[in-house]
């Protein structure tokens, strides 16, 4: 049989192609979709929900709707990343909106900001797990002093969004150098300005929030 002029190391690398082959037809059909937040397996917005939320954020901001849909796309690749940090898709919609009336980048660059902070964070904890504690101490030393939370427990920390709303409701009693160090420390070297205009701004990215959550 043909089976049988196959090597064990062929057989395994053709299973390997056909496995390689499958995860490059799931990412092209997803090319043709737009990023969703909802539970994995399951679109919980379709194209037009989307443009429809985008189109709407446009009336009500002074932004546009291309420049939301380009840095929305940016991100969709990560959803996941965005879930597990408390970020769903509306609120990620709003902020993305929030910075796009401030700033005058491309909505891809603007996607590429908002994905470089939630990595750093993201990697922040991950050198903390292999024992470099030292981003998370100076944080820690930081949120501590105004009595938020970096952390559940030793190991378990709480997500990003819950944090960013935690500084906000006491962002009058931190100082310039502090609001600075702890949108670095946050959002990474390339990110500080997105990050202080978000923790800045949360009353703003709740309102737009609204719009599309009704």
């Amino acid at each position: 049989m043909k089976d049988e002029l196959l090597s064990e190391k062929e057989k395994k690398a053709i299973i390997e192609y056909v496995k390689l082959k499958v995860t490059l037809a799931k990412l092209m059909n997803e090319e043709s979709r737009i990023l969703s937040f909802g539970r994995e397996g399951k679109l919980k917005f379709t194209i037009n929900d989307i443009e429809k939320k985008e189109n709407l954020l446009e009336n009500i901001s002074a932004t546009s709707s291309k420049k939301i849909k380009n840095a929305i796309i940016k991100i969709k690749c990560d959803s996941k990343l965005f879930r597990s940090e408390g970020i769903d898709e509306n609120i990620a919609l709003a902020i993305i909106t929030n910075y796009s009336e401030w700033s005058h980048l491309s909505g891809k660059a603007i996607g590429q900001l908002f994905e470089n902070a939630v990595l750093n964070f993201t990697r922040m904890k991950q050198k903390f797990y292999f024992g470099d504690e030292d981003d998370v101490n100076k944080l820690e030393e930081i949120l501590n002093r105004h009595s938020i939370a970096l952390r559940k427990n030793k190991y378990e920390f709480n997500k990003l969004l819950d944090i960013i709303l935690k500084i906000q409701q006491n962002i009058s009693e931190f100082d310039g150098g502090d609001k600075i160090q702890v949108a670095f420390l946050l959002g990474g070297r390339f990110q500080v300005e997105f990050m202080l205009i978000t923790l800045n701004s949360i009353k703003r990215i709740y309102e737009l929030k609204n719009q599309i959550d009704k």
